[in-house]
C-alpha cells in the first residue's frame, strides 16, 4: 500500500470515528441525559481521570488472573495439539475434548469453581477454559502447514515423529500458534472478569458490579472502555512479539482450516470405526468428570457426578422437562442474535468488499468493537434494553457479527 493510500485510509478511518464519538456525544450528553443508559465520551474520559486510582489497583488484579489462565490454558492447548499430529488416533477425541470444555457455559461453571478453589483461581481457570480450544485449533491447523516435500525429506533422512514434530511441523506451526495466543488474549479476560463477577474482592469484574449496582453509568462504560483498550493492546502486543520470534514466516493458510475443524473424519474410514472413536472420546469426558470429583475432594453438594445429572434429567421426575422448557427459550433467544449477527455482518462484508475505502475506513472501528469482552457487554445492553429475550439476542448478534464480516470478506 502507497503513503498516499495509507494516509487516506487512516483519515477515514480517524473521521469515522470522530463521527460515531460525535453522535454518542450528542445522544449521551443531551438526548439521553440522566437515563442511565449511555455515557457521553466526555463523561467517560473525566470518569476515567477521576478514578484512576481505583483503575491503579484493580486492573493488575484482572491482568494477574487472565495472564495465569492464559499461559497454562495455552500451554496445554499446544501440548495436546502436538500429541494429537504425532498420534493419529488422538487427534478426534482431542477435538470433541476440546469442543465440550469450550462449550461448557462459563456463567454456570463460575460458581462451582467458586465454592470448590480460593483466591484467584476460579477466575484463572476460568480463562484457561476459554483459551484452550481455540489454541488448540489454530496450532493443529499450523501443524498441517508444514511442507509435503520437507517432511518427506526428513522421513528419508531417518526422522521419526518425535523429531518431524518438533523440527519441522513446529516451525510451520508459529503463525497458527502466534494467532491463537493473540486472538486469546480477549478470551482470558472475560474468564478471568466472570471469576470476578462470582465472588472476588478486587479486580475489574468487582469494579462492573459495583458500577452497575450503583448505578454509575459513566463507570460501566468506563470499564468497558479500559477491558477493549487491554483486550486490543494484548493482541498487538502478542502479534508484535510473534512477528519478532518468527518475521520469515508465511501467513496461516485459512484454506485449510475445515479440514482442522473436521470432527467428522476421524483415522477410521469406516464408520463403525469413526462411531467407536465417538464412543472413547465420550467415555474419556464422563470418566474425567467422574473421577475427577473424589480426585479433588469436591463436595457431592456442589458438583454432581454423570449419574446424578442422569438421574435429574430423566429419573421421572420434573427435572427433565424443566430443562426441556428452558432450552426452548434459550435456543429461541440464541436464534434471534445468530440470525441478526449473521445478518448484519454478510451485509457489512458485502458493502466492505463493493466499496474497499469504506471497508478500510471502517473495519478497524468493527474490530476495536468485536474486542469488547461479551462478558463486559452484558450490562451495557441491559442497561439500554432492559432484562429480557431482546437484550439476549442483541448480546448473541454482537458475538456473531464481527466473525461473520471477517468470513464473508
Amino acid at each position: 500500500m502507497s503513503a498516499l493510500r495509507l494516509a487516506r485510509t487512516w483519515a477515514a478511518t480517524v473521521a469515522v470515528v470522530l463521527v460515531v464519538l460525535a453522535v454518542l456525544q450528542i445522544l449521551g450528553g443531551w438526548v439521553l441525559a440522566g437515563k442511565g443508559i449511555l455515557a457521553a465520551p466526555t463523561h467517560i474520559v473525566s470518569g476515567l481521570w477521576e478514578d484512576r486510582a481505583l483503575y491503579g489497583a484493580n486492573v493488575p488484579m484482572t491482568l494477574g488472573t487472565a495472564a495465569k489462565g492464559w499461559v497454562v490454558g495455552n500451554a496445554a492447548a499446544i501440548v495436546a495439539a502436538g500429541i494429537a499430529q504425532s498420534i493419529a488416533r488422538l487427534e478426534r477425541p482431542a477435538l470433541l475434548v476440546g469442543l465440550t470444555v469450550f462449550s461448557i457455559p462459563g456463567v454456570a461453571l463460575a460458581p462451582v469453581l467458586e465454592v470448590t478453589l480460593s483466591g484467584d483461581a476460579p477466575g484463572a481457570v476460568l480463562a484457561g477454559f476459554f483459551v484452550f480450544f481455540p489454541t488448540l485449533i489454530l496450532t493443529l491447523l499450523g501443524l498441517r502447514q508444514a511442507e509435503p516435500g520437507v517432511l518427506l525429506i526428513a522421513r528419508a533422512l531417518g526422522a521419526g515423529r518425535w523429531r518431524t514434530l518438533t523440527k519441522v511441523r513446529a516451525k510451520a506451526a508459529l503463525p497458527g500458534i502466534v494467532t491463537g495466543l493473540s486472538m486469546t488474549v480477549q478470551a482470558a479476560l472475560v474468564g478471568a472478569i466472570l471469576g470476578e463477577f462470582i465472588g472476588a474482592n478486587s479486580g475489574l469484574g468487582v469494579m462492573l458490579i459495583d458500577a452497575m449496582y450503583g448505578a454509575q453509568v459513566d463507570r460501566v462504560w468506563g470499564v468497558a472502555v479500559v477491558t477493549t483498550a487491554l483486550s486490543v493492546a494484548g493482541y498487538y502486543v502478542v502479534r508484535y512479539a510473534g512477528w519478532l520470534l518468527n518475521p520469515w514466516s508465511p501467513p496461516l493458510d485459512a484454506s485449510a482450516t475445515a479440514a482442522a475443524l473436521d470432527l467428522t473424519r476421524g483415522v477410521s474410514r469406516s464408520r463403525l470405526g469413526r462411531l467407536a472413536e465417538t464412543a472413547v472420546s465420550i467415555g474419556l469426558i464422563v470418566l474425567v468428570w467422574w473421577a475427577g470429583i473424589p480426585a479433588f475432594h469436591l463436595s457431592h453438594f456442589v458438583v454432581k457426578n454423570p449419574g446424578d445429572v442422569f438421574d435429574y434429567l430423566f429419573g421421572g421426575g420434573s427435572g427433565g422437562s424443566h430443562v426441556l422448557s428452558q432450552i426452548g427459550i434459550t435456543l429461541a433467544d440464541a436464534g434471534l442474535g445468530f440470525c441478526i449477527g449473521i445478518a448484519v455482518g454478510w451485509v457489512l462484508g458485502v458493502v466492505f468488499v463493493v466499496s474497499p475505502a469504506t471497508g478500510r475506513a471502517v473495519l478497524p472501528l468493527a474490530f476495536i468493537v468485536s474486542s469488547v469482552p461479551a462478558i463486559v457487554f452484558v450490562p451495557i445492553v441491559t442497561l439500554v434494553l432492559g432484562r429480557g429475550h431482546l437484550s439476549a439476542g442483541a448480546i448473541a448478534a454482537i458475538v456473531t457479527f464481527f466473525p461473520v464480516l471477517v468470513n464473508t470478506m
